[in-house]
């Protein structure tokens, strides 16, 4: 029970920091062409791929299936099995991580990510990475304006140890969209109550809020009898009747 006390707690702080302002709005498109930029590890790794750098060529190269391709930072040139190519836009690094257009790693390793698989396994990532203690790794997915209240303070004091209470069920989650964020909703049980662990992702793929909601499918509502009003009519005449109140026509 105090476990579950201790959630209940955590989550509520959560729920407080759910209800800062919305950011993705007002964060600019990381790509040009209105595609994302997705950390290539991370995505190539989730994927099965191996990933290694080097720091003297500031050169990132990626093994995945049959497939290799070498990455150089801050150019449009890449090698894809020992062939030249040339993208349409440049190699990038954020946080010493490189990243790449998602639609680039669809093409060039033939990956199949939609952008909706993607915020999923980012979904999936960001909880394995909080429970293993990556905090580091986990605050990269965060947007920059929501980063600066979802501090590593945060990560470690709340959601840590609510993850190691609960286990989100992230084979079940689902995604709506609005016109802001992207939302995941991730479900997960206390006791016999049902909730959902909510992120809401900016359109960069980035995680730009967190929440926590309870289930509102297990909540039913069924009339009760006397919530009729043919009924209560006919109860109300028959009373005036026999009270000698019944009006006069």
């Amino acid at each position: 029970m105090k476990k579950v006390t201790r959630l209940i707690s955590l989550m509520l702080i959560i729920l407080i920091l759910g209800g800062t302002a919305a950011y993705a709005a007002s964060e600019n498109k990381q790509s040009v062409s209105g595609d994302i930029y997705v950390p290539v590890k991370l995505a190539c790794e989730a994927m099965g791929g191996q990933v290694s750098w080097d720091g003297k060529k500031q050169i990132t190269t990626v093994k995945l299936g049959s497939n290799e391709l070498k990455l150089f930072v801050n150019r449009c040139d890449i090698i894809l099995n020992g062939k030249a190519k040339v993208l349409k836009e440049k190699v990038k690094v954020e946080e010493g991580r490189t990243i790449l257009p998602l639609s680039v790693l669809n093409s060039q390793l033939g990956l199949k990510l939609t952008c909706d698989d993607y915020i999923k396994l980012i979904s999936m990532k960001f909880i394995g990475m909080v429970k293993a203690g990556k905090t580091a790794d986990a605050s990269f997915l965060l947007s920059k304006s929501f980063s600066k209240y979802a501090t590593t303070e945060f990560i470690n004091s709340a959601l840590a140890p609510a993850f190691s209470v609960i286990e989100p069920d992230v084979k079940t989650m689902t995604l709506a969209k609005n016109t802001v964020h992207q939302n995941v909703f991730i479900p997960f049980t206390i006791q016999t109550a049902k909730y959902n662990f909510i992120m809401r992702f900016d359109y960069n793929g980035k995680i730009d809020e967190f929440n926590q909601a309870a289930d509102s499918s297990q909540f039913t509502y069924s009339k009760p009898s006397y919530d009729n009003s043919a009924n209560i009519l006919k109860k109300r005449l028959q009373s005036e009747k026999e009270n000698g109140s019944f009006p006069v026509l």
